[in-house]
């Protein structure tokens, strides 16, 4: 788990994503800090989107199932980074370029995560 409020959180992943299959870019959890429970995570709003360029068009803007959960006085938010293939079967070929951001009550807007992307054009279909 990573703690958001240290500063020193930011994580960098790379994918591969195959166009027209589901992508599954695995589970992330943030911790806050010790004591402040799942307060921490009140009012949170996370965002993630995929762009060619960091100003370029939006490619894609990921929908989240978010939990939030407490355990020794920590809370903890969890959630996948998933698209199915009926949305990847848009993605251009080639790079993409993303970030995941957060923010709560006690967390100004912050990016967690950056990715990059490689999209690979799909061969075999209907």
């Amino acid at each position: 788990m990573t703690n958001p409020s240290t500063g020193n959180s930011a994580i960098a992943k790379a994918y591969t994503i195959k166009r027209g299959d589901d992508f599954r870019g695995g589970t992330f959890n943030f911790s806050g800090p010790a004591g402040t429970g799942a307060a921490f995570w009140e009012n949170y709003a996370v965002r993630a989107q995929w762009r060619a360029s960091p100003d370029g068009e939006l490619i894609y803007e990921h929908e989240f199932s978010v939990t939030v959960t407490e355990s020794d006085g920590v809370g903890v938010l969890s959630f996948d980074l998933n698209a199915p293939a009926a949305d990847t079967v848009s993605f251009p070929a080639g790079n993409m370029i993303g970030d995941i951001e957060l923010k709560s009550n006690s967390l100004p807007k912050t990016t967690l995560v950056t990715m990059r992307a490689t999209v690979i054009a799909d061969v075999t279909h209907d």
